[in-house]
């Protein structure tokens, strides 16, 4: 995250709430959610992207993975079973601003 957290505005670009070094996991829609599960034990990621041929499909977030594992071992499975989809992608250069009106105008809860 980024250090001044006193300088965020409505007019402040969505890119600039991340710095370089923030983590994101992509993966292939095929991969197994084991390899995701390996990838969130090594890193600080709590979401991951998924892909059909390098084109962002569908997210996964730990939660969801917590709630894939919850009643029974489905390490081997592909991450398409158990990925939110579809996918809005915002542009870095956004304003905050401009991120909340498309998150309200499209009824989405999380970002």
């Amino acid at each position: 995250m980024i250090q001044e957290i006193s300088v965020i505005t409505h007019s402040t670009a969505i890119g600039k709430l991340f710095d370089e070094t923030h983590v994101c996991g992509v993966f292939e829609s095929d991969v197994i959610i084991y390899k995701i599960l390996e990838f969130f034990s090594v890193s600080s990621a709590d979401a991951v992207v998924i892909t059909r041929d390098s084109v962002p499909v569908g997210i996964l977030t730990l939660k969801d993975l917590v709630r894939a594992l919850h009643n029974c071992d489905h390490t081997g499975l592909p991450v398409k079973e158990f990925m939110t989809s579809p996918v809005t992608l915002f542009d870095a250069s956004l304003k905050i601003s401009e991120v909340l009106d498309q998150m309200q105008e499209c009824s989405f809860k999380k970002i």
